[in-house]
């Protein structure tokens, strides 16, 4: 298994990081990822779903994202699958 770790430090209110992370119509703005989309509108929960794709690089197709733990502010776990790999992001 390959283990991948990064760290990156934002000079903005956790409350403004959350939402931007929590926002998939945001997420073109700083990252990669295009066509992000939770399956359902409500308010972001543990166990909400969606799924994105990435722009460009090696990896084709959509990739399902999982909020997998959720602390307003504090803590975001998204569990990312896709056939080539699994990942945990935690913020």
């Amino acid at each position: 298994m390959i283990r991948y770790s990064s760290d990156v430090t934002i000079e903005r209110p956790p409350s403004e990081v959350f939402a931007a992370l929590l926002d998939p119509a945001r997420y073109t703005e700083w990252t990669p990822m295009t066509d992000m989309s939770f399956e359902d509108s409500a308010p972001p929960h543990v166990g909400q779903r969606g799924r994105f794709r990435l722009a460009s690089g090696p990896i084709k197709g959509f990739l399902d994202i999982e909020v997998f733990e959720l602390e307003p502010d504090r803590r975001l776990v998204f569990r990312i699958t896709h056939p080539s790999l699994d990942w945990l992001s935690v913020t």
